[in-house]
């Protein structure tokens, strides 16, 4: 008797971790990564990721978190358990909200945070852009990203090392992937508060480096 009701909870056990097992797995977009918008307001924003167990469907859409409009929803693709949609949608900071079907029965419902549509400024130059490490401007609003990313080694960068840690631009963090904060939180606060839309700061300044460096690199030339 003992024997069959502990192979009962076994086999509850089993399915209830079944269930709760996770069905969605978002690889992009990440949380605050923010997606140039074009002159007339508007951005495609890629997702992707995979699904288990009976998923036939994905479905997702962006809700308005502030700013922007709310879209409708959009089916996406899946083969191989890869699924891929594209959401377009205006300038603003919004959530992602996912669902996974079997059919039209609904298996998980999924929501990543804090995506955005609006400014990407790649910075540039020397060391008047590169700041001082251990000192920068942090910013206040929750729109203003940067990639907290380090690169220690000066004179090398892996961009195979590039990190997708995209976080709010506060106190202790970096304008990566190679530069200090610097004053790049500060000027975030002020460009959202005009703009309305979030901003990304990508750091790539360099000291020592001069304005002919930074013309060979816009045409391509390596040396």
């Amino acid at each position: 008797m003992k024997t069959h009701s502990y192979l009962t909870l076994y086999l509850v056990s089993i399915l209830n971790v079944s269930l709760m097992a996770q069905t969605i797995t978002v690889d992009l977009p990440v949380s605050r990564m923010v997606f140039q918008r074009s002159s007339a307001n508007t951005a495609t924003v890629p997702v992707r990721g995979s699904v288990q167990g009976q998923t036939t469907r994905i479905k997702g859409r962006l809700v308005a978190r502030q700013g922007g409009q709310t879209t409708d929803w959009r089916e996406g693709t899946i083969q191989n358990r890869t699924f891929q949609l594209n959401i377009p949608t205006t300038g603003g900071f919004y959530d992602l909200e996912l669902i996974a079907l079997a059919g039209n029965t609904e298996l998980e419902r999924y929501r990543r945070e804090r995506i955005g549509v609006g400014e990407v400024f790649v910075v540039s130059g020397q060391s008047n852009n590169f700041g001082e490490s251990g000192l920068g401007l942090p910013a206040t609003d929750d729109r203003v990203s940067v990639v907290n990313q380090w690169q220690s080694d000066a004179n090398q960068f892996d961009e195979n090392a590039f990190s997708m840690a995209f976080v709010q631009a506060g106190s202790g963090t970096y304008c990566g992937p190679r530069n200090p904060l610097y004053i790049w939180g500060g000027l975030g606060d002020r460009l959202v508060a005009r703009l309305g839309v979030p901003v990304l700061f990508l750091g790539a300044a360099h000291p020592g480096s001069s304005s002919q460096n930074w013309r060979e690199a816009a045409q391509g030339i390596d040396r």
